[in-house]
């Protein structure tokens, strides 16, 4: 009897034990589906209701519940409601006992006590925009780019309307595409850029009137090739555009083109090495018209700083030092203050500088703190802020199959929790125990990549940290080294490298740069032979040829497979990111081709390659492979791209290596990136933008600025 009540007694106190640990499981998830709503797409109402559902649902989890709602009042910042005071003075009442939280929560209640009276940030729609437009000076109209065909298009704030600045109709009919548009300070010019390598072929500046009129050729870059040119702003008397220019000679400029007769003065040139579009986010005029402020790589610091130059005296000088990143957005209208990000005090947040006579006229100040990535659309003549948020960003996810029918079992999942903005380029180790993915820390224009390596038994993440940004990791077959297509972030030349990363030390071994052969100049795909003696990559060069190239690593011997050569618009080349080997090594397959897209076999030592399926698809899509896990497929991404549709949803497909008819394999995503299968040929992991598109949203900020 007493045997069986021990029994008894025990088995209770299981079940409590393992109901309890269920409760807290639940809990858990439910915090990190709440702070991926809130951290990584910016749903603040939809955080808050996960967040409050957690307090209800879990009152005993005290550690948990007052973290939740410290969040859900960090939400209600961001959106502007005063219902942030009220979460946080409920955590001091409710959770008195939860020092460090109640600690934050006093400390927020203090913060929002100091604000500016009147200050507000809301939402004012949802649009089409990303980043690339700007509000008109009244704050009605808003320029973007048209994804759906990339024609410049304008949106009335007041009505909805929508319409198209250009025409150049869908992508399989041209590739053409708008950039950057700004407004002239009087609202009845828009210039913009326009890029099309066409044939004739136009890469340069534009003006049109905001009803589509007047449309004329400002500037074209004398090489559409190798050159490119970026608008970034309208000088407050209407007589010039500033711009940036790149060109493939190793210069970089900033520049002035009249609007008159489309004339350049450069005022500033950079070494190529160091003035790259990723590396550049924004220029500025000043309102009166005598400076230009930009920002631009610190010396010796792959960091951002703030830089002026003065158009009369001639010169330039730092206004925002810090080892942080400061990213330049805007310059007030009344030409009192600076705009700007800066990650300083660990979060992006929101800073102002005080300006003078083209001179900081005091220490940057913090306006809104956590504000996130944003994109500036300009501030209207009122000195009213609007800015963009993007919702999209690439992610990885992992799925399953079955590998007889190929059809999708599971829907993707997405379980990399993560401290940056992105995750790209999963690779499952051959031996199934990891899986390696790069997270991308930092703001835009100057990320870091982060090598994260998951034990799929524990769900553990190890991170290596090189001062390399990497992409399309592939790994060798005895488990010890990735292999990547990487850039050096210190030196910020530009040039491709390939590369491999010691897993268990971090350490990087460059195995063949670009830079070291000037007519390449971009490494796109790179993969290990099965005895991990040789790498095939795929590189592009200045003469238009493209290549698939065995390199021996002992002796450094090449050996190209295969060449297209003087690709052009119409012409094939060799898409970098469908580079894959088949599992026992004897094969590679690669796609070639722009609108006709060609999957194409070879072997991997060397010989005529064969056709395995042709497709159409629009120019700039990506185009991930890889094989079956029992070599008899080749599974792709395959674009579905109608006359009117954003172009970014594709689908999953598999083609037999034998030939014959393509299948469905049942799963669609807003864009695919690298593919990887897990060698148990069920699993399958990917990167994506999502299950669909999430439009962008505009914002608004009013009453932050001091009183004059």
């Amino acid at each position: 009897m007493k045997t069986s009540l021990i029994i008894f007694f025990s088995a209770l106190l299981m079940g409590l034990f393992t109901q309890v640990q269920a409760q807290e499981d639940e809990a858990e998830i439910l915090y990190q589906e709440a702070l991926f709503q809130m951290e990584a797409l910016g749903n603040f109402p939809l955080a808050i209701e996960k967040f409050e559902k957690l307090v209800t649902e879990f009152p005993q989890n005290k550690p948990l519940a007052s973290r939740a709602l410290l969040m859900a009042g960090r939400c209600h910042e961001k959106l502007g409601r005063a219902e942030a005071k009220n979460a946080y003075n409920r955590i001091i009442e409710q959770y008195g006992d939860q020092q460090e939280v109640v600690m934050e929560a006093r400390a927020r209640l203090l913060a929002l006590a100091e604000e500016t009276p009147g200050f507000i940030i809301r939402k004012v729609m949802p649009v089409m925009g990303d980043g690339f437009g700007e509000i008109s000076p009244d704050g009605r109209y808003l320029t973007y780019v048209d994804w759906n065909t990339g024609d410049l298009a304008i949106q009335d704030l007041t009505t909805g309307e929508e319409r198209r600045l250009t025409n150049k109709g869908s992508w399989l009919v041209s590739d053409a595409m708008a950039f950057h548009s700004r407004w002239s300070s009087d609202g009845k010019h828009i210039v913009f850029d326009w890029w099309d390598w066409g044939k004739p072929s136009f890469v340069g500046v534009r003006i049109v009137d905001p009803d589509g009129s007047n449309l004329r050729d400002l500037f074209q870059v004398k090489d559409p090739d190798n050159s490119v040119s970026i608008t970034y702003d309208w000088s407050p008397d209407g007589k010039y555009i500033l711009a940036a220019l790149w060109e493939e000679q190793g210069l970089g400029k900033i520049i002035l083109i009249s609007v008159s007769d489309g004339s350049v003065t450069t005022l500033k040139e950079f070494d190529f090495k160091r003035f790259r579009s990723n590396k550049i986010n924004s220029t500025r005029f000043s309102p009166c018209g005598k400076y230009v402020i930009y920002d631009f790589p610190a010396e010796d610091s792959p960091n951002m700083d703030i830089f002026i130059l003065s158009l009369e005296e001639k010169s330039e000088g730092p206004v925002v030092e810090h080892p942080a990143n400061d990213l330049l957005l805007e310059w007030t209208p009344d030409g009192r203050n600076v705009l700007f990000l800066s990650d300083r005090r660990g979060t992006l947040d929101l800073w102002r500088l005080p300006m003078d006579e083209g001179k900081a006229a005091g220490a940057p100040e913090l306006v809104k703190e956590g504000i996130g990535q944003i994109a500036s659309q300009g501030l209207t003549t009122g000195g009213t802020f609007y800015y963009v948020t993007d919702k999209n960003a690439w992610n990885v996810y992992l799925t399953s199959h079955d590998s007889e029918s190929g059809k999708i079992i599971e829907p993707p999942v997405l379980p990399m929790k993560y401290v940056g903005k992105s995750t790209h380029s999963p690779a499952y180790s051959p031996d199934g125990k990891y899986l390696a993915y790069v997270s991308q820390h930092g703001p835009a224009g100057n990320e870091r990549s982060v090598i994260c390596i998951r034990s799929l038994e524990t769900g553990k993440d190890r991170e290596l940290f090189p001062e390399y940004n990497f992409e399309r990791l592939k790994w060798s077959s005895d488990n010890r080294f990735l292999l990547a297509v990487a850039r050096d972030t210190k030196d910020r030349t530009g040039h491709d490298m390939i590369a491999k990363i010691d897993v268990e030390t971090g350490e990087v071994i460059r195995v063949f740069r670009c830079e070291q052969d000037r007519s390449r100049h971009r490494a796109e795909q790179a993969v290990w032979s099965n005895d991990g003696e040789t790498i095939f990559y795929v590189f592009a060069d200045i003469n238009k040829r493209s290549s698939l190239v065995s390199r021996d690593l002992n002796s450094g011997r090449e050996t190209e497979l295969y060449r297209v050569s003087e690709w052009d618009i119409d012409d094939e080349k060799i898409m970098g990111s469908s580079l894959s080997r088949s599992p026992d090594g004897n094969w590679l397959s690669f796609i070639t081709g722009y609108r006709e897209r060609n999957i194409k076999i070879i072997p991997s030592s060397g010989g005529e390659p064969r056709d395995v399926y042709s497709f159409k698809q629009p120019d700039h899509s990506a185009a991930p492979t890889v094989w079956s896990s029992d070599g008899n497929y080749i599974i792709f991404g395959k674009y579905e791209f109608p006359e009117e549709s954003h172009g970014g949803m594709a689908e999953l497909w598999r083609i037999a290596v034998d030939g014959g008819e393509p299948q469905k394999l049942g799963l669609t995503m807003f864009r695919l990136g690298s593919l990887s299968m897990h060698p148990d040929g069920k699993h399958l992991a990917f990167s994506s933008l999502g299950p669909e598109l999430v439009e962008s949203e505009l914002w608004v900020m009013e009453n932050f600025l001091p009183e004059e």
